[in-house]
C-alpha cells in the first residue's frame, strides 16, 4: 500500500476510535429508581399540581371554560376550571381541573365563561389499568394506571 493510503486509513481509524470513546459505544444501562415507601408519603405527603401538599385547604380563583380536552377520560366534562391563582398568587402557568363538588348539599353551579373564587383541596389517587390487567380479565374501556388528581370544592367565596 502506498505511504499516502496508509496515512489515510490510520487516520480515519484514529478518527472512528475517538468518537467511540467519546460519545459512541454501547448506551449507560440506567436502573430504575426504588419506589418511594408509604412511610415517607405519609411523613412528606405529595406536592400537586397546585403546588401545594394534597389535602391542604386553599382559595382558588380563575375562569371557567370549555372543555376542549382530546383525551377520551375527559369525554364527559362539560368545562373546566381554569385555576389560575392559589391563594391570591398566581399561578406560572394555569391548571385545569373538572368542577368536583364534595357533596351535593352545594348549590354552586359555574357556567361557562364564568370567573370563580372556591375553597377547597386538591386531592389524588391512582387509578387505571395497570400492564397486564387484560391477561386476567376481559378488555374493557380504561386508561394507564398513573397517579391522578383532581379538586375538590368545598364553597365558594
Amino acid at each position: 500500500m502506498p505511504p499516502r493510503t496508509l496515512a489515510i486509513v490510520g487516520f480515519v481509524v484514529l478518527i472512528c476510535v475517538a468518537l467511540l470513546a467519546i460519545g459512541g459505544g454501547s448506551a449507560p444501562t440506567t436502573q430504575p429508581q426504588s419506589p418511594i415507601s408509604l412511610k415517607d408519603v405519609y411523613a412528606r405527603g405529595i406536592e400537586g399540581r397546585l403546588g401545594l401538599r394534597l389535602g391542604t385547604i386553599a382559595e382558588i380563583s380563575g375562569d371557567v371554560v370549555p372543555n376542549a380536552s382530546k383525551a377520551k377520560a375527559d369525554d364527559g366534562e362539560p368545562f373546566f376550571l381554569k385555576i389560575t391563582a392559589v391563594d391570591g398568587k398566581p399561578l406560572a402557568e394555569p391548571v385545569l381541573y373538572p368542577f368536583i363538588k364534595q357533596n351535593s348539599g352545594i348549590t354552586i353551579a359555574p357556567k361557562i365563561g364564568d370567573k370563580f373564587r372556591f375553597v377547597g383541596f386538591e386531592t389524588g389517587r391512582f387509578d387505571g389499568s395497570p400492564d397486564g390487567e387484560f391477561k386476567y380479565v376481559p378488555a374493557y374501556a380504561t386508561t394507564g394506571f398513573g397517579f391522578h388528581t383532581r379538586f375538590v370544592v368545598l364553597a365558594a367565596k
